[in-house]
């Protein structure tokens, strides 16, 4: 048994990952250069009294924590009576729904333009459907591209796949109807990682990453400089949060006239690419150390 408040620091994984997945590796190298006792910990494997030993928990690799959402949420109320999270369970749970989405819009922060459908709902697509021939559709809880597919509805074969992964999708969660832009293959994401609240690197991703294992999409990246409009998006995201997180993505897609749009915003485990930025994982751990956000 651990002693109580034993490890300074636990870094939350997932099963397939028990000792991180490679992205998070500088982090960990930073940490422990500055003295800290660091530990990687499967989250559904540790529950409260185990998470006492811990003075701190850092979300990283926890890439399956959608596969049973509701256990997800028990254990995080857990979690925060037990340790220190960081991001905080508020910034967890204003996250993982990416209905937060509509919050971003009504502050004029460009989003892709979003047909919701509630959990639950008839399977069917609204009339209009963004007036899109190609669509995408995925779930708004889910992590990285699980149960997003791209159909394309004047094809009478897909319009009925459409309706049916509607009809799967909203049995667990809300659904979200977006247009398929094309940048997403032509050129792909770009990324904005923030620490405490500061913007730290910009990397491009293929959109390839998505579909690849996780150690070859990290070796994918490449870091980039940002455009000042990028960088304008993620100023004004950061005015608009109700909180300050300690990480934050912002990943952005330019649409059909050239201009960028928010795909998400991540705070609850992206990756951060700090390979692809050699310096930036100082910048994260200084964050942690003058924000304020590490106990004990």
């Amino acid at each position: 048994m651990v002693a109580e408040r034993e490890i300074d620091i636990g870094l939350l994984t997932a099963r397939a990952f028990p000792e991180l997945q490679s992205d998070y590796l500088p982090l960990v190298r930073e940490l422990q250069a500055r003295g800290y006792k660091v530990n990687p910990l499967v989250w559904q494997e540790n529950r409260s009294e185990a998470l006492r030993g811990f003075k701190n928990l850092i979300f990283c690799s926890v890439w399956d924590y959608q596969e049973d959402y509701q256990s997800f949420r028990q254990w995080l109320q857990e979690a925060e009576s037990a340790s220190n999270l960081i991001n905080s369970a508020r910034i967890i749970e204003w996250n993982i729904d990416k209905t937060y989405l509509k919050t971003l819009e009504k502050a004029e922060i460009p989003t892709i333009p979003t047909v919701w459908l509630d959990k639950g709902s008839p399977a069917s697509l609204p009339e209009h459907c963004l007036d899109s021939k190609i669509v995408v559709i995925k779930p708004s809880i889910g992590a990285g591209s699980q149960g997003m597919k791209r159909f394309n509805l004047e094809n009478e074969t897909e319009k009925s796949e459409a309706i049916e992964h509607i009809n799967a999708l909203a049995q667990k969660t809300g659904v979200m109807i977006q247009p398929y832009l094309t940048s997403a293959d032509e050129t792909g994401e770009h990324a904005l990682l923030y620490f405490g609240g500061r913007f730290s690197h910009a990397i491009h991703r293929p959109l390839a990453g998505h579909h690849a294992e996780p150690d070859e999409e990290v070796a994918r990246v490449t870091a980039m400089e940002p455009s000042q409009e990028a960088l304008a998006i993620g100023d004004k995201i950061l005015a608009t949060l109700p909180f300050q997180p300690a990480y934050m993505r912002v990943d952005l897609l330019l649409n059909e006239a050239g201009s960028y749009q928010l795909l998400e915003l991540e705070m609850v485990e992206p990756s951060l690419f700090l390979a692809a930025s050699p310096g930036s994982e100082k910048l994260y751990v200084d964050a942690l150390e003058k924000g304020g956000y590490l106990a004990g």
